[in-house]
């Protein structure tokens, strides 16, 4: 992503992304840009009480169906391009993305 500005550097600040609620779902995040490569930043895991699939190594209380917001922070600075990875490799989860948001602000320019 370039933000529609390819000529500017930027400051990626905050990224906020919500997952699919299930009985056993997770999202890993991480990112890539021109200056490097992160590792896993944020696990998040979004884990409803169900009978069907009753797991004690996993247990949870939640029960809403309704998804919860997840904040990273970033701190990516002077980046041209930012790309951002959300997987799950999990073999019995799944994974739903609902939403996400960038808190990005423009510095200089290029040179």
């Amino acid at each position: 992503m370039t933000f529609g500005a390819h000529e500017m550097k930027k400051l990626i600040d905050k990224v906020y992304f919500s997952i699919k609620p299930d009985s056993k779902t997770s999202a890993n995040l991480s990112y890539i840009s021109n200056k490097k490569e992160s590792g896993i930043i944020k696990t998040a895991k979004m884990n409803l009480f169900d009978f069907k699939n009753l797991d004690f190594n996993h247990f949870s209380f939640v029960t809403s169906e309704f998804p919860q917001e997840t904040m990273a922070k970033i701190k990516a600075k002077k980046v041209t391009h930012f790309q951002l990875v959300i997987s799950n490799e999990e073999p019995e989860e799944s994974l739903g993305l609902l939403s996400v948001g960038i808190k990005y602000k423009m510095q200089s320019a290029v040179k």
